[in-house]
């Protein structure tokens, strides 16, 4: 008996080596081949925008310097003491140094008028390269820009904008004493058409938008089917006043002069 049994373990284990050996054999019996394409990569280009100033003053003129979001003011408040003061000539630089083209635009953006008012912004003078270019209420309003909508830089571009001056008109009188006016110099961009994708398009960002400035609201329509379709930052803070408020969806809203920003857009 015991015979017989060590009989069948030895030609179980003969069939488990023979059948591992087939295995191996029809294993390594084919042709094979293998093609590694390695090193794949995505990497995102980067949008970066910058602005820097050189000053000109009655004695002489100061190296150019980059401006930064927590730097000194570019027009100063000791400047403007009076009628006929001018502020320094300041020319201003703007770089791209990201590694796609861009758009931008430069925007002069009033955060306070003050408890006086703001009526003295009507009786400071702009300067562009050295021509009157209008009064400061201009620039303040969307009205005028130091600069044309849409420039188009290239990756690793800059280029140089005119000169700018502000001046209190001498005819400014005793009724200005006192005011005052506060504003921010913006300097805002998006990616622009110029890098061809896989498809070989190079407009496929041409409806890119800037980013919202935090102030600039602007109403929007319900279309046929009420819905509304929103585009922008400015368009979203237009709906969360309206449902702050109460009113949103109560009228057909933007029927009405678009702001600044939506002609921007």
């Amino acid at each position: 008996m015991e015979k017989t049994n060590n009989k069948k373990l030895i030609a179980s284990a003969t069939l488990i080596v023979a059948s591992i050996a087939l295995l191996l054999g029809l294993t390594f019996a084919w042709f094979t081949d293998t093609v590694a394409n390695k090193g794949n990569k995505i990497q995102a280009g980067t949008l970066k925008v910058q602005l820097y100033d050189t000053v000109t003053t009655a004695s002489g003129t100061v190296p150019e310097k980059e401006i930064t979001n927590a730097g000194e003011a570019i027009f100063g408040i000791e400047e403007l003491r009076e009628p006929g003061a001018r502020t320094a000539e300041h020319v201003l630089r703007v770089a791209n140094n990201g590694s796609v083209a861009l758009k931008y635009e430069i925007s002069f953006q009033k955060i306070d008028e003050g408890p006086s008012g703001s009526a003295i912004e009507n009786v400071i003078d702009v300067y562009l390269g050295g021509q009157k270019s209008g009064v400061l209420a201009d620039y303040l309003s969307g009205a005028k820009s130091i600069v044309s909508p849409d420039g188009v830089l290239a990756a690793g571009a800059s280029t140089t904008l005119p000169r700018v001056q502000l001046a209190m008109q001498e005819t400014a009188g005793n009724q200005y004493q006192g005011m005052q006016t506060q504003f921010d110099v913006i300097l805002v961009a998006t990616q622009a058409t110029g890098e061809a994708d896989g498809f070989g398009n190079v407009d496929y960002d041409k409806d890119a938008t800037y980013p919202w400035d935090g102030v600039t609201v602007t109403p929007v329509a319900p279309d046929s089917n009420g819905a509304y379709n929103l585009s922008s930052g400015a368009e979203l803070a237009w709906v969360s006043q309206e449902v702050a408020s109460g009113t949103f969806g109560s009228a057909r809203s933007g029927a009405g002069p678009r702001s600044r920003a939506a002609e921007r857009y």
